[in-house]
C-alpha cells in the first residue's frame, strides 16, 4: 500500500527544503525514496501555431530531519515539479522538432527513460512516427489524441483524451497543490502567463470548453504531461 505523505502542501515543501542541489541543479540524493521520473508534454499546433514543450519530473522525497510527532517517521511526500518550458519557433519542420525533443530527451532530468507524452492529433501524427522511429525513443512515446468528447478511451496504442479533461485535471492540480511551477523555470513566465489566461466557457447548447485569448500551446503541453504523471504517480500530497 503505498504510504500516506505526511506533508500535504507542496509550498511548505519548497519553502522549508532545498530539493535541489545549486551546483547541478539535480535533486539532492539523500533526499529521494526512489529514482525521480520525468514527462515531457509535447503540444503540436497547425501551421499557424507554436509547438510547445513542458518537462514535469515526479520526486518522491523523504525529509531526514523532520519526523511525525506520533509515528515518529521521516515525513515523506510525493512532489511533481515543472523543470523546463519553451515554445518552438514557428516554421521549424517537424523532423527538426523531432530531433530538438531528442536532444532534450538525452540530457537530465529526461535521460534516463523519461517518457515523451506527444499530441497525436491531426498533423502530430507524422510527429509521433518519427519520434518512433528515432533510436532510444521509441518505448518512450505516449501518444494521446486530443477530442471535444467527454470520454477518455485507448486503442491502437494511442490515448484518446478530451481537452476539457485534460485542463480540468491542470486545474485540479495548482488548485490542489500537487504540482508546482517556480520561476527560476526557463519559460516560466510565458507559462504562467497562459494558465492566468484560460477560461471555462459553456456554449448555448451546453457544452464546455477551455480556451485562451492568445495562446494556449504551452498549458497544453504542461496538461499533457501533467495527464500522464498523475496517473504513474497515484495519489498525490
Amino acid at each position: 500500500m503505498r504510504p500516506t505523505p505526511l506533508i500535504p502542501d507542496i509550498r511548505e515543501i519548497l519553502e522549508s527544503t532545498q530539493i535541489f542541489n545549486p551546483r547541478t541543479k539535480e535533486p539532492r540524493p539523500e533526499l529521494l525514496r526512489c529514482h525521480p521520473r520525468a514527462y515531457m508534454g509535447l503540444d503540436l499546433g497547425q501551421a499557424q501555431d507554436n509547438a510547445a514543450l513542458v518537462i514535469l519530473q515526479r520526486l518522491e522525497l523523504v525529509f531526514p530531519s523532520k519526523r511525525d510527532p506520533v509515528t515518529y517517521q521521516h515525513r515523506h511526500a510525493t512532489v511533481i515539479l515543472a523543470r523546463y518550458a519553451e515554445r518552438i519557433p514557428l516554421g521549424l519542420a517537424y523532423p527538426a522538432v523531432a530531433r530538438h525533443v531528442a536532444d532534450l530527451a538525452a540530457i537530465p532530468p529526461m535521460q534516463d527513460r523519461g517518457q515523451i507524452v506527444v499530441d497525436a492529433t491531426g498533423v502530430g501524427a507524422p510527429v509521433v512516427d518519427i519520434l518512433r522511429a528515432t533510436v532510444g525513443l521509441r518505448s518512450r512515446i505516449v501518444p494521446v489524441v486530443i477530442t471535444s468528447g467527454d470520454h477518455e478511451s485507448e486503442r491502437d496504442t494511442r490515448f484518446y483524451v478530451p481537452k476539457l479533461d485534460l485542463m480540468a485535471g491542470l486545474r485540479v492540480a495548482f488548485e490542489g497543490h500537487s504540482i508546482a511551477l517556480t520561476s527560476e523555470v526557463e519559460g516560466a513566465l510565458d507559462l504562467k502567463a497562459e494558465l492566468t489566461d484560460l477560461r471555462q466557457t459553456r456554449s448555448h447548447t451546453g457544452s464546455e470548453r477551455v480556451t485562451g485569448r492568445y495562446k494556449d500551446d504551452l498549458a497544453m503541453a504542461l496538461a499533457l504531461a501533467w495527464w500522464r504523471a498523475s496517473r504513474e504517480a497515484g495519489r498525490l500530497s
